[in-house]
């Protein structure tokens, strides 16, 4: 009799350890599926550069990440007011962008972080949507401007991208497959480019690179000149300095180059916003790089630009206006039986200028063979005649590939019950 109480004990003692066990599981589950975009209901790729593209993108197109948020009625709290979206890794985003989420009358109704270090965006929402929330769902928008981030995404093969949505409201988490163009070489009668981005660590920073006389034009006595726009300011510092380079980009038609010589020494500043560089009499080809400072400290939705020319005393003149991508953040929000709208349109590229171009890996110190496509450039046909345009291919609805919680959940309890019993019969034998 000993022996059997003994026996049983053990058996419940099992019993206990695998239901415990199972739950841990199911717990563990639950909390993957919901730690990360828990609210968000959709996601969806813009290319900003090349609005048709749709599998197949260049390089450095701009792009935009659309998110849609539903905040379930009572989530929300005085202490529980805030939620993430992280976008996957193969995009990058500037650091430190800051913007409010807005409802149908302007009002601001949240704020968002962005965290370019994880890729996340920190929303938290206003003490009137905690009490919205308590009468009904609070649904919304969110978008980010972002590029690729090209030591995730492989060049000319399928990328697989997971979007990681929970499988919450109804939605299917899903992937898009991408493929990344190789980069090609201006055109060989390119004249003038210029391409201008955000740098990746310090989002109120623009890094500009000037291409001059790919075409190998002879410029008698040639000067560039470069003017910012408003809201900007030259920097020239230890970190970020002025570099010009004499090159010659190889035969093969790629985006590679030989460096000749460094003029960096040629260059004048003449103002806070002003620039130029004495080349002489040449028919070479050189490569500018620079820095402005947002004087704004950079504000969702805006543009920054500038002029820059290239006169010779033979009567050649070349001129170029270029902007850099919208400083593009925002969201919406609405909802909880307040009859907000929910979210309008996200913006499409504002202005349709370049968007940057392949940048130097380090154009800090000594910028690299790689240099931006001829997408802003001036020469004796086209405006882009050498570049590969993205192809015009659907993508489709995104399909449903990562229902993974719902079947491990159901697994471990599936599991747990069959053990159960299984231990349930033996004890009946003793």
């Amino acid at each position: 009799m000993m022996s059997m109480k003994i026996s049983r004990q053990r058996l419940f003692s099992l019993i206990l350890t695998v239901l415990t066990m199972g739950a841990i599981a199911c717990s563990q589950n639950t909390q993957a599926s919901a730690s990360d975009n828990q609210w968000i209901t959709s996601a969806e790729l813009k290319d900003l550069t090349n609005p048709s593209a749709t599998t197949n993108f260049d390089q450095h197109d701009s792009l935009q990440v659309d998110y849609t948020f539903k905040i379930p009625k009572g989530s929300l709290s005085s202490s529980n007011k805030t939620f993430d979206a992280t976008i996957p890794e193969e995009f990058s985003m500037a650091s430190g962008l800051q913007f409010d989420l807005k409802d149908s009358s302007g009002n601001t109704v949240g704020h968002a972080v962005v965290d370019s270090s994880t890729n996340r965006i920190h929303v938290t929402m206003a003490d009137d949507m905690v009490t919205a929330n308590a009468n009904g769902d609070v649904t919304g928008k969110l978008f980010i401007a972002c590029n690729w981030n090209m030591t995730k995404v492989p060049v000319n093969t399928p990328k697989t991208i997971y979007w990681n949505l929970p499988n919450s409201d109804n939605t299917k988490p899903g992937h898009i497959i991408v493929n990344i163009n190789p980069d090609y070489g201006p055109g060989k009668d390119e004249k003038l480019a210029k391409f201008g981005w955000y740098d990746k660590n310090d989002p109120t920073l623009v890094d500009w690179t000037v291409r001059v006389n790919v075409a190998q034009e002879q410029i008698d006595n040639a000067v560039v000149t470069d003017q910012l726009a408003n809201n900007q300011v030259l920097e020239n510092t230890a970190t970020h300095p002025f570099v010009a380079l004499k090159v010659a980009y190889n035969a093969d038609g790629s985006d590679k180059f030989t460096t000749l010589g460094n003029v960096s020494d040629k260059i004048v500043i003449d103002t806070n916003t002003k620039f130029h560089i004495d080349l002489g009499s040449t028919n070479n080809t050189y490569l500018i790089y620079y820095y402005s400072r947002l004087t704004d400290g950079g504000k969702a939705g805006e543009t920054y630009g500038n002029n820059v020319h290239v006169d010779g005393t033979n009567n050649y003149h070349q001129f170029k206006d270029s902007w850099t991508a919208s400083y593009n953040a925002g969201g919406t929000a609405g909802g909880g039986g307040n009859n907000n709208n929910n979210g309008g349109n996200t913006p499409s590229n504002n202005n349709g200028g370049n968007n940057g171009g392949n940048t130097p890996s380090n154009n800090n110190v000594t910028p690299s063979a790689d240099t931006p496509k001829s997408s802003n450039s001036t020469n004796g046909s086209s405006a882009n005649n050498n570049v590969k345009s993205s192809a015009k291919k659907n993508i489709g609805a995104l399909p449903a590939t990562g229902e993974n919680a719902r079947p491990v959940l159901l697994s471990g309890l599936a599991v747990a019950l069959s053990a159960v019993a299984g231990l349930y019969l033996l004890t009946r034998k003793h």
